[in-house]
C-alpha cells in the first residue's frame, strides 16, 4: 500500500525539478533530519510516527535511485 501510494507522488515532484540532483538532495536531507528525529522521542507512539516518516524517505529515495541508475 505504501508502495503506491508513495511512487506517483514522487514521480510527479522529481517531473517539477529541473535538476534530479537538487530532489534527491532534498530527500537525503530530509531523511537525515528524521534519523536525528530518533533521539528526541519521549514514548512509543512518537517512535513510531518517526519510523513512519523515515521508511517513507527511504522509500522514495529508493524509488529514485533505481529510477535514475536503470
Amino acid at each position: 500500500m505504501l508502495t503506491r501510494a508513495t511512487e506517483v507522488p514522487s514521480n510527479a515532484l522529481l517531473n517539477m525539478f529541473e535538476r534530479p540532483s537538487l530532489f534527491m538532495g532534498a530527500i537525503v536531507t530530509a531523511w537525515g533530519l528524521v534519523m536525528m528525529c530518533h533521539g528526541f522521542v519521549h514514548n512509543f507512539a512518537e517512535l513510531c510516527g518517526v519510523r513512519i516518516l523515515l521508511g517513507l524517505f527511504e522509500y522514495v529515495l529508493k524509488n529514485f535511485a533505481t529510477s535514475s541508475t536503470s
